[in-house]
């Protein structure tokens, strides 16, 4: 129905496990967020674990690119899972590791606001992770990221002009 009625992305955090999604997104011509996840919603938190994260979800990202583009599909978007089936310390790898994605020849998005693993850094209610965020998101633009999903647009549009004028100098 969204389709339909003139959206024209599709964020997939099954990271187009579903055939059906495929076949939508290629008859409307609809840009893909391809996110990865370990697991399911429910269980993607039960103890997850990765031998290699960067190579597990950059094989997982290739993967899903070569199904979207044999439906047809032209717009992808990649997003590494922040939060989905990850330890802290996976996540911080992804963040940090950025750049190792760009190879894939896709823009990179980026949702980390208010995610828990803040809340494992330093112990802050959801409403208090606004600093947290900023910090992963400018980070991870630094390192290769080109889409930031926020909450808090008017912070991360002051924080974004704070850190372009920093850089000009």
């Amino acid at each position: 129905y969204a389709l339909s009625s003139g959206f024209s992305i599709v964020n997939d955090i099954t990271g187009l496990q579903n055939d059906e999604v495929c076949e939508l997104c290629a008859k409307h011509k609809a840009t893909v967020i391809i996110m990865h996840m370990q697991g399911g919603p429910q269980s993607m938190q039960d103890n997850p674990f990765y031998k290699d994260v960067l190579s597990e979800v950059y094989t997982f990202l290739q993967e899903r690119i070569k199904k979207a583009q044999s439906f047809g599909i032209d717009g992808i978007v990649v997003d590494v899972g922040i939060g989905f089936g990850k330890r802290l310390e996976d996540n911080l790898s992804l963040i940090k590791n950025l750049e190792h994605f760009t190879t894939l020849g896709k823009p990179i998005l980026i949702g980390a606001s208010r995610k828990s693993m803040i809340n494992s850094i330093i112990e802050a209610e959801v409403e208090d992770r606004l600093s947290g965020t900023l910090a992963i998101h400018l980070e991870a633009l630094r390192n290769g990221a080109s889409i930031v999903r926020v909450h808090d647009v008017k912070e991360h549009v002051q924080a974004l002009k704070v850190q372009n004028a920093l850089d000009m100098v």
